[in-house]
């Protein structure tokens, strides 16, 4: 996923492809949405280091969920990205790695006591170049399959969704572990709270500047471990329409960007 701004695949965007909802077939949303990320601080292994100056990304994306049939569901998910090293001026204006994936929720929570699904999606990366502190991405192509399970935990109040998946990364990206659990409360008259925490491990690689790293041009196979936590607001009007803005901060990790995130979305039902 890139030393640079790490936590964009976790933090940003995929509230939707990790739901245990499933749209009526023909039925669906689309959510376009924008994000802001910086960071200069990184680890490098578990050392503490830091760039001459800002790496900030800004990103454009937008998401489609469909409903298939019963319980089946398509998401896709297209970006675009702006990501520039202050101190000097580099820059790309690329398109970002493409999600898309099939899911299928194999229990009801009217039935079972909570909710669950399977999502099996692809990774295509984006036009970008790697080996780079900025680049956008490690221009990984790659197969991953989710667990995802949710529940109501108070009558027409606090909920719970969470995430387990496992991701097949072509070489020289490592295979990766990651999980995500989030907690949702409604205020009343249309306005949500939550938070989330997030955490990504791969399961091989160097470290940076360590043994078996000669260079940028492996950032791309380090083995990276990153935890994120984020909070939202979030507002559904009459319309059906939801509108939701969050924050999100690297907390911890290896061989990551120590980034914050600033994002916005809207989601459309159709």
């Amino acid at each position: 996923m890139g030393l640079a701004l790490t936590s964009a695949a976790l933090a940003a965007g995929t509230a939707q492809a990790n739901s245990t909802y499933i749209p009526p077939a023909g039925s669906g949303s689309l959510t376009p949405s924008y994000s802001y990320q910086s960071f200069q601080d990184f680890t490098a292994g578990d050392a503490d280091m830091s760039l001459p100056g800002d790496i900030v990304r800004q990103s454009w994306r937008v998401y489609l969920d469909l409903g298939l049939a019963p319980d089946w569901a398509l998401d896709l998910s297209l970006g675009y990205s702006d990501v520039e090293f202050e101190p000097t001026g580099q820059s790309q204006q690329v398109l970002a790695d493409t999600y898309v994936g099939v899911r299928y929720k194999f229990l009801h929570e009217e039935t079972s006591g909570f909710a669950a699904a399977v999502r099996m999606g692809a990774l295509i990366a984006g036009d970008y170049e790697t080996g780079f502190f900025d680049a956008p991405g490690d221009g990984e192509n790659g197969a991953d399959v989710t667990l995802i399970f949710s529940k109501q935990l108070t009558e027409g109040g606090l909920t719970y969704d969470g995430a387990l998946g496992y991701r097949v990364s072509a070489n020289p990206v490592p295979d990766a572990w990651w999980s995500t659990s989030r907690l949702t409360l409604p205020l009343g008259g249309g306005f949500f709270v939550d938070g989330r925490y997030s955490y990504y491990a791969g399961t091989s690689g160097p470290d940076i500047g360590g043994s078996g790293f000669s260079g940028l041009q492996d950032l791309p196979s380090v083995q990276e471990e990153v935890h994120v936590v984020e909070i939202g607001v979030a507002f559904a009007d009459a319309g059906g329409r939801y509108y939701r803005a969050y924050g999100a901060q690297v907390i911890d990790g290896r061989n990551v960007g120590e980034e914050e995130t600033w994002g916005l979305s809207v989601t459309f039902p159709f």
